[in-house]
């Protein structure tokens, strides 16, 4: 406004709010391009039409990962097998029940797919940050909400819900799920026909309070009662060769009743005394009581199917041979307590990201193992009694049986773990970045008295950092397995005394490329 010399204006100025919607702003760290692991979403998981479902459903999808039972949420990773797999949800290493022998057995699988944030896999080659396990890592981590939410999942196998929610200022927060499923009617599509009464539940909850921008505490519990009952009636199997068409026809008496209770409860406190500093400490329990009850006679017949075309009898049985019983006898029962004690932190500098931890474990184990199984074939097995005149032989012949297992173990365990380990970011010229990450870890396992050292490391090299559409990766090391009480149990209930750890040497060699196809990111990964 110019005004002239002696002149004199008013000018009143009214300011009106406006609103503008800001884009999503999308936050990624760098770390996990140059480390093993793989990112998934999480919202893909609740998608996947599966009998499983859940997030090992999502896993399975990946190259080297193999699961041949759909009902299952086991995998094995580039041939290793299911107990070689670490688990982790928000730092907590996961357990899975010890009993189970089948996938119509197993239940529900620990990760609720409703509660997940951020999944992270790797199938080899991961740092030292990661325990003590051979095949694979599986990081998961649950949500933070901010906001009121919930969910509602139905189905013909049975129901998911969810709620989660913060309070006003975001000091406390809440996240609940709780799932039921019934695989009755997919069970009832196997060979072996009878009255299915699958009944799986669970519920966890996630609370967090903030005492300020320095502290803050949470809580993960967890409660799952996995009941499997079988009545079987009969099975019809064929099998054979072309020249000899078999017919395995089985009729059964008894029932089969498998109870898997588990609970785990883990308190986190965490301190961030300023904006480079994390420190953790996590007190959790875990609890499994598990029972293996059945007394099932099975009586079979095997016969020659009549395999002519046009035949009235064809695909019948046209010509018996061998008949024969097996009876199955378990009164199993397996108490599991094991208690964590963690501490973990996290220091970053300049181009340096350190990190270290230390973990004392004590397992209470108690075990009973009560099962035997018998075959028979026109009574062969039957014990023949002596002929003595006037009396009674002084010893009785027993039934012989095909094996008889009896134990009762009772264990307690300690062990201890830690880890440390350092990454380096350093710039090479104007063509990228190289990310170098080297570290160590110990274990040592209570009930040999041994101790392992795994050392570990990787490279990565990014050209063209500002971009990052293509990274470089080499990584390895030693990888040591403590076996946890189901590798030490021989099959008849004894212990092997003299177990060692799994061990490991691992080279993985990877490349990822990122670009655009059909307007949509695709991603290679190639790995060796």
């Amino acid at each position: 406004v110019r005004l002239k010399e002696g002149e004199n204006r008013k000018l009143d100025v009214t300011l009106h709010s406006i609103a503008t919607d800001l884009p999503d702003v999308v936050i990624s760290d760098r770390g996990t391009e140059a480390s093993s692991l793989t990112r998934l979403n999480a919202k893909q998981a609740t998608l996947l039409p599966s009998m499983g479902g859940g997030v090992e459903t999502l896993i399975k999808t990946l190259p080297g990962v193999v699961s041949n039972n759909e009902l299952s949420s086991q995998y094995r990773v580039r041939g290793g097998n299911f107990d070689e797999n670490l688990i982790y949800v928000n730092g907590i290493e996961i357990y899975r029940p010890f009993l189970v022998g089948s996938g119509q057995q197993e239940g529900l699988s620990f990760v609720n797919s409703q509660l997940v944030n951020n999944i992270e896999f790797s199938a080899g080659g991961f740092a030292a940050e990661y325990g003590d396990k051979m095949s694979s890592v599986l990081d998961v981590t649950y949500k933070t909400p901010d906001v009121f939410a919930g969910s509602l999942t139905l189905s013909l196998l049975g129901a998911e819900a969810h709620v989660e929610g913060a309070t006003h200022d975001n000091k406390f927060s809440y996240l609940v799920g709780a799932r039921y499923k019934n695989t009755a009617l997919a069970l009832g599509m196997m060979d072996t026909k009878g009255d299915y009464r699958p009944n799986f539940t669970d519920a966890q909850a996630l609370f967090n309070y903030k005492f300020n921008e320095r502290w803050d505490l949470s809580f993960l519990g967890y409660y799952s009662k996995n009941r499997y009952m079988l009545i079987p009636q009969n099975a019809k199997i064929n099998t054979g060769t072309i020249d000899i068409p078999l017919q395995i026809n089985v009729f059964f008496d008894g029932q089969e009743i498998d109870d898997y209770t588990t609970g785990l409860g883990a308190m986190t406190l965490s301190y961030k005394p300023n904006k480079n500093l994390n420190l953790k400490w996590i007190a959790s329990a875990y609890s499994a009581y598990e029972t293996e009850t059945f007394d099932i006679q099975e009586q079979y017949f095997f016969g020659i199917r009549n395999t002519s075309f046009g035949s009235e009898d064809f695909g019948e049985v046209i010509e018996n041979h061998e008949v024969g019983t097996l009876t199955k006898h378990a009164r199993n029962g397996f108490y599991a307590q094991v208690y964590n004690f963690d501490h973990k932190g996290l220091y970053a500098m300049d181009n340096q990201l350190l990190k270290w931890g230390l973990r004392f474990q004590h397992q209470e184990i108690d075990d009973v193992v009560d099962e035997w199984q018998m075959f028979d074939s026109a009574g062969y097995i039957l014990p023949h009694v002596p002929d003595v005149i006037g009396g009674y032989p002084d010893v009785l012949p027993d039934i012989a049986t095909d094996f008889t297992h009896k134990s009762h173990n009772v264990l307690s365990i300690n062990n201890l773990d830690g880890y440390i380990q350092n990454s380096w970011t350093l710039p090479y010229q104007d063509k990228g970045e190289f990310v170098i990450t080297g570290g160590v870890r110990a274990n040592y396992w209570g009930y040999n008295h041994k101790v392992h050292i795994s050392p570990r490391a990787g490279v990565a090299y990014k050209p063209n950092a500002d971009k990052r559409e293509t990274v470089y990766r080499l990584s390895g090391g030693v990888y040591t397995q403590t076996p946890f009480y189901r590798e030490i149990r021989n099959r008849d209930g004894s212990l092997f005394r003299d177990a060692k750890s799994q061990q490991s040497y691992q080279i993985v060699a990877g490349n990822d490329f990122k670009f655009k196809a059909w307007n949509r990111p695709f991603i290679l990964t190639s790995e060796l």
